[in-house]
């Protein structure tokens, strides 16, 4: 398994954690007893079918397709035009690679009770594997091998210790090795996996129908939400002709339940858990969209969340290739996402996302093996890479309120990347009330109103060490703790977002965002996000962006609380940070970890680190402190974990206002402070940098203009 599945499969535990309504059944499914063992079906092991609302939305079963198999993503014409194309020179590599795994796959023997969840999602993820190998060669070890795992899967004693939390992926599977190997098994190899596919359908229906208010129930816009429900009508499409009624209620009611997320997620092409449950989910997005396509003819595949997938992906990657903003959840190393959300470039005809596909995989010391299905099915050799040198070097997607600043697309590019807005962002904050049964659920987000990110030189100069955290503490963050306290939500194992929800709650975010050929600009109100006793009426942050020779940031901070209180200013690092006196610090780059199946990836050759230096104005009798971050970090479990470097910047005493600039990228010896408390300037090199009371600000004289945010967010 490659780093990014690791992830995955950790996420996925995540979930598990806290799903909190047991199995409606524990009794095992029936077995596969040997390669044609006669089966009868015990319809006493079966729940019965759930009561499902009336579906908005109706799924029209191509009649070309009825009682042929396969169907699911790929049919007997597409096989046969696949099989005609392995040769070409562009698919060898890939097919090569994808075929070793599957050996792989086929010569490992199963473990005889896979108990953990965890490791059954990964066995799960061997079957449609080693069944579209054999699908597309026919060599009979890959169909022995199948029946192999399917054996192994029909006989643990439950798929999941939670219903929904790794049924979903595993209904899928074998829905998946059921459909593409249907001509191949007997009637009496079919039946058991028939059974155990309609068990398992049942459970999972009975727990989304019974209980939609509960976390992937109602939750139409998370990724939790959509796995279980891709599990149930991939399970429909594949026994559709054994009971087209039954089955024809599962379609509707997946379909049903889809419409919201189509209709409403992400509209400016963000997603507001994070990086990697942005990956994550549109792997999900993508097979259901793609295989209804097939099924039905029905395209959803214009919803902003897949139209805007290789901009997002581009926005997220760092110059190098191989180093993810990461906000919420997540390492700022991270492997490349999916097979299929590169190859979902190729549909579009879209060679930016093959550009980054090839970027990543050089950049990667472990390579990203090729082991999914549906990246060989979806592969278009005739899209060649584009760099995209011709796109804009901001991104913006004010909804969640984030913005991407880089002073280039080339490969030395600095990049800043901040962030300020509701954790769902605005647009489901203010319409969550208007869904039926939503659960609008944010876990994976962090307490980071106002946060940035900045990357140089070709490394992290202010970054996120916490990554996926089960403490989301507000001094994990690079923003402000008032009179201790952080923002809402955090100091849990899981965000809790259910205050920002509440009606008339004003929120966080964007006030501005401007760019010009000098510099960028962006100011951010993140008073609304913190804890009602930290009495905060103003955070504002500007953050101005010079991308010059000698790209820096100067970051002017602005606070009012309505009564006396103590202020500190937190900044991260992952090289150690040395404190100079209490006006300038330096830190070395450091190597922010990656996952992989085996531990943390290693690279061979380090990259090369230099120090930055970074300077801090406040007011009078102001200290800055430095020390390592120790987090409970997610992998490790409840033992703390030394991610990276902290610099506390603290306010002398308590007062009512406090003020900071933070200039990174710069020496002492080139800055100097000068107007006044309310409008101040700074001398960087030779640059003058000067905000007036309403927090505009000019560099050398000529005032950054304009606002790209759109007029209501």
């Amino acid at each position: 398994m490659n780093g990014r599945s690791a992830v995955c499969a950790l996420h996925l535990a995540g979930f598990l954690l806290i799903s909190t309504i047991p199995s409606l059944a524990e009794q095992p499914t029936p077995v596969l007893a040997g390669n044609a063992a006669k089966v009868v079906a015990n319809p006493s092991e079966l729940p019965p079918p759930p009561v499902l609302p009336a579906p908005t939305e109706k799924v029209v079963f191509r009649k070309e397709l009825r009682s042929k198999h396969p169907r699911i993503f790929i049919d007997a014409a597409g096989v046969e035009a696949f099989q005609k194309k392995k040769d070409d020179p562009a698919r060898v590599p890939l097919l090569s690679t994808f075929l070793s795994v599957a050996d792989e796959i086929a010569a490992e023997k199963p473990q005889g009770n896979a108990s953990d969840d965890n490791q059954m999602v990964k066995i799960g993820d061997r079957l449609p594997r080693i069944a579209f190998a054999y699908l597309v060669t026919r060599k009979p070890p890959y169909l022995e091998g199948a029946r192999k795992w399917i054996h192994a899967v029909l006989n643990y004693p439950h798929w999941g210790k939670e219903v929904g939390g790794c049924d979903g992926p595993l209904t899928f599977d074998m829905a998946l090795a059921y459909d593409w190997l249907y001509g191949d098994l007997s009637p009496e190899e079919r039946l058991p996996i028939e059974t155990a596919l309609l068990k398992h359908g049942r459970l999972l229906l009975a727990r989304s129908a019974k209980d939609p208010n509960s976390y992937w129930g109602g939750a139409y816009f998370v990724s939790y939400s959509w796995i279980p429900h891709v599990g149930i009508s991939t399970a429909a499409m594949a026994l559709y002709d054994e009971d087209p009624g039954e089955m024809q209620g599962w379609l509707d009611y997946t379909r049903s339940r889809f419409q919201p997320t189509y209709l409403h997620l992400a509209l400016d092409g963000g997603y507001h858990e994070g990086p990697p449950s942005f990956t994550f989910g549109a792997v999900w997005c993508l097979r259901y969209i793609e295989s209804l396509r097939g099924i039905s003819g029905e395209d959803l595949s214009d919803m902003p969340y897949l139209q805007n997938l290789t901009r997002r992906l581009l926005d997220l990657t760092m110059p190098d290739g191989r180093s993810v903003a990461n906000f919420g959840d997540m390492d700022a190393y991270n492997s490349p996402p999916e097979d299929e959300l590169y190859t979902w470039g190729s549909r579009a005809k879209d060679g930016h996302g093959e550009w980054l596909r090839q970027k990543m995989l050089g950049k990667f010391v472990q390579k990203h093996s090729v082991s999914s299905p549906f990246a060989l099915i979806w592969f278009d050799p005739s899209v060649s890479p584009k760099a995209p040198d011709e796109l804009p070097t901001t991104g913006l997607y004010g909804d969640l309120g984030e913005v991407v600043f880089r002073s280039s697309w080339k490969d030395d590019a600095s990049v800043v990347v901040f962030r300020c807005g509701p954790p769902a962002g605005h647009y489901l904050t203010k319409n969550k009330n208007t869904f039926p049964n939503c659960a609008v659920n944010c876990l994976h987000s962090h307490p980071d109103a106002n946060s940035f990110l900045y990357w140089s030189d070709q490394q992290w100069r202010i970054g996120n060490p916490a990554g996926y955290t089960t403490d989301k503490k507000t001094q994990s963050e690079n923003v402000w703790l008032v009179g201790g306290l952080g923002q809402k939500g955090g100091d849990k194992s899981w965000f809790e977002s259910k205050s920002y929800f509440l009606r008339g709650t004003t929120q966080p975010g964007l006030v501005r965002v401007a760019t010009s050929p000098a510099a960028d600009y962006v100011i951010g109100e993140a008073a609304p996000a913190y804890e009602a006793a930290c009495k905060l009426t103003r955070f504002k942050r500007h953050l101005l962006f010079v991308k010059g020779d000698k790209p820096y940031i100067a970051v002017y901070d602005r606070l009012r609380a309505g009564e006396a209180k103590s202020w500190t200013s937190c900044l991260h690092t992952f090289g150690k940070i040395d404190v100079a006196d209490n006006r300038s610090f330096s830190t070395m780059g450091g190597l922010a970890p990656m996952l992989t199946t085996e531990g943390w990836l290693k690279l061979s050759s380090l990259p090369n680190f230099t120090t930055a230096f970074g300077v801090v104005l406040g007011p009078a009798g102001t200290t800055l402190d430095a020390h390592p971050l120790n987090v409970l970090d997610f992998y490790s479990g409840s033992k703390p974990v030394a991610k990276g470097f902290e610099l506390l910047a603290q306010a002398p005493g308590t007062s009512e206002t406090t003020w900071l600039i933070t200039v990174v990228g710069v020496e002492k010896s080139e800055v100097a402070l000068g107007g006044s408390d309310q409008a101040p300037s700074v001398k960087v090199g030779k640059d003058q940098i000067a905000w007036d009371a309403d927090g505009n600000v000019s560099l050398n004289g000529k005032p950054v203009e304009g606002n790209l945010l759109p007029a209501n967010p």
